[in-house]
């Protein structure tokens, strides 16, 4: 597959897609979050603990190409470096670190053995939120949203395995 995703051309649903697509549009302004559960149960048939969450904070960060519409001289001594306005930055960039901070929180809550398991995720992990935490660009408090999960996490040391679904009649 060579494109980001492909469409049954009668019922208009989505038949594959890669990753950052997937990322792209759970934590864009749509208010479908069905694919996040099944990428996280599932992306281990096809990448990597440490691919997965690096695609993850490439997203949290707002790649410079989200912003091509805006010309790149709009401000000077622009602290995002992006060429954008600061506040425009925000208004676009708060709904996707919200959501993508979310997929992180989800993540951690329900699959923290992914991160248990391996090392390399886990440090990556940390190390990004120690970074990030005092960053002026975040819209997101992560030692509110973020840090105390993962924090819960490594002190309880244990693995949160969610009930199965109830069976309705």
């Amino acid at each position: 597959m060579h494109e980001e995703f492909v469409k049954d051309l009668e019922t208009g649903e989505i038949l594959e897609a890669t990753v950052p697509f997937i990322l792209a549009s759970i934590t864009s302004g749509s208010e479908d979050t069905s694919l996040i559960q099944p990428l996280l149960l599932t992306y281990r048939q096809f990448t990597t603990p440490v691919h997965l969450l690096k695609l993850i904070l490439e997203r949290f960060d707002l790649p410079k190409s989200s912003f091509s519409g805006f010309a790149e001289h709009s401000v000077s001594a622009n602290p995002t470096g992006v060429g954008i306005p600061r506040k425009l930055y925000f208004d676009l960039a708060q709904p996707v670190q919200i959501r993508t901070v979310n997929i992180l929180k989800l993540w951690v809550t329900y699959y923290w053995s992914d991160f248990e398991s391996c090392p390399e995720a886990k440090k990556m992990l940390l190390n990004w939120i120690k970074g990030r935490r005092a960053s002026t660009l975040n819209t997101v408090n992560l030692d509110v949203v973020l840090y105390p999960t993962v924090k819960k996490q490594l002190e309880n040391n244990t693995v949160h395995i969610p009930g199965p679904p109830p069976i309705l009649p």
